[in-house]
């Protein structure tokens, strides 16, 4: 006796766990399902179903064909009897259309195949929904019910307990659903059906991972190999020669500025008297010539190549010392300064400068086109800097995916699935 008792104390030995792969976990869980054994109660649930949605026709046709008492007749007035029949008609043909809306599994549906969890799920679906209807009809009923009574008590009262019946049996399955832990199978399935996704996920960010390092790799080699060639062409004496004629280049733009500041300073301090002058030439060539001065000193000059505007200033020094345009003593005799300036060859100095600087730059710009590695190096420059850009894409698109991949929970979708599967089939899994 007292073995007994300490062999009913013991604890349960622990259980065995079962290692499964994800590929064949489906399958394992819907043989695990099929075991449940949960087809018999249903194929009985769904037989009292069956007879009560005959009886519910049966009796709700029977109340439709009912006649008022003879009792009723002589001591019930016509109005009340009218407004008693019609509530007794909405309740025979609401409970009717009800009952024929009863849609059952092997019967007026596909039959449940209980042997995958999605099974399951349409058994629960189907008492749920029954379930929903239920509420619904006695919603619109409720008043009826309450004013057939009074005519067709029994009847009435018959279909009433019937639908109690039904609904006993709504909430029993509902109860079986939850001790035996059946409404936990969705849930499973769900866990299953992420799992399989994070799983895919993994895969296929793993896989694009990859895919992405190997072209980082080659990418990077790619770009030392343009790097290497690119040193190579720096180094060689074409390209050197190449830059000794950019920097002259460089020289004589500089000096191309400096001449371009003389002029321009040159003209502008007679800018104001070259005005006055305009007023009063009668010539267009001269006139067009002194308008072209005023706009663009610089431009006019490089295009005056016979220095005409020379006999124009010859002209204001005239106008000038004769009274004929007036400025102040010390603007007239910075003018006048100026004038004599040009007369001393000044113009002329910088117009040859000007052309010689031109002849020059055409020469050297003519070289620096005919140096065929300049545009080589330029190239490749441009493509290094293109493979740099990709390298840093292609940096930033692994990060993002090594962050997606961080995220993907697969160890604790197998916990929860594992747990819910202890829950339900009291099995111990390793994934």
């Amino acid at each position: 006796m007292f073995k007994l008792i300490k062999k009913f104390f013991q604890p349960e030995p622990p259980l065995k766990p079962i290692e499964l792969k994800e590929e064949g976990l489906e399958n394992w869980l819907n043989q695990q399902a099929a075991e449940l054994n949960f087809q018999h109660y249903f194929t009985e649930y769904l037989q009292q179903v069956s007879d009560l949605k005959s009886e519910l026709l049966k009796k709700a046709e029977l109340l439709l064909q009912q006649k008022i008492s003879e009792t009723d007749q002589k001591q019930v007035n016509e109005r009340v009897k009218n407004i008693v029949i019609g509530h007794r008609d909405h309740y025979a043909q609401e409970i009717g259309r009800f009952s024929e809306n009863i849609l059952l599994p092997a019967v007026d549906l596909p039959a449940i195949d209980f042997t995958t969890i999605a099974g399951y799920d349409k058994a629960i679906q189907f008492n749920e929904k029954l379930d929903e209807e239920l509420n619904l009809l006695a919603k619109r009923t409720a008043k009826s019910y309450q004013a057939a009574q009074h005519l067709f008590f029994d009847s009435v009262e018959n279909l009433f307990k019937l639908l109690g019946k039904l609904t006993t049996l709504v909430k029993n399955f509902k109860a079986k659903v939850t001790n035996d832990k059946i409404d936990q199978l969705a849930e499973l399935k769900q866990a299953v059906s992420s799992l399989n996704e994070y799983v895919c996920r993994k895969t296929s960010l793993t896989q694009e991972i990859k895919n992405k390092k190997e072209d980082l790799i080659l990418t990077e080699k790619n770009k030392s190999e343009k790097e290497k060639k690119l040193k190579q062409l720096i180094e060689n004496k074409d390209y050197q020669q190449y830059l000794t004629l950019k920097n002259k280049e460089d020289h004589f733009n500089q000096q191309d500025k400096d001449l371009e500041y003389k002029i321009f300073s040159f003209f502008s301090k007679l800018s104001k008297v070259l005005k006055k002058q305009e007023r009063l030439i009668l010539d267009n060539v001269e006139k067009k010539l002194t308008n072209a001065y005023l706009d663009n000193s610089v431009h006019a000059f490089r295009q005056d190549a016979e220095l005409k505007i020379i006999a124009v200033l010859e002209k204001i020094n005239y106008n000038l010392l004769n009274n004929t345009i007036l400025l102040d003593e010390k603007q007239k005799k910075n003018v006048l300064e100026l004038i004599d300036k040009s007369k001393q060859s000044y113009l002329l100095e910088l117009q040859h400068r000007s052309q010689q600087l031109q002849q020059e730059k055409e020469t050297l710009i003519q070289a620096i086109k005919e140096n065929k590695i300049s545009k080589e190096v330029e190239e490749i420059k441009h493509e290094i800097s293109r493979i740099a850009s990709k390298i840093e894409s292609l940096g930033k698109e692994i990060a993002e995916s090594n962050t997606k991949l961080e995220k993907i929970e697969i160890e604790k979708t197998k916990q929860e699935l594992i747990k819910i599967v202890k829950e339900i089939f009291k099995k111990e899994i390793i994934l």
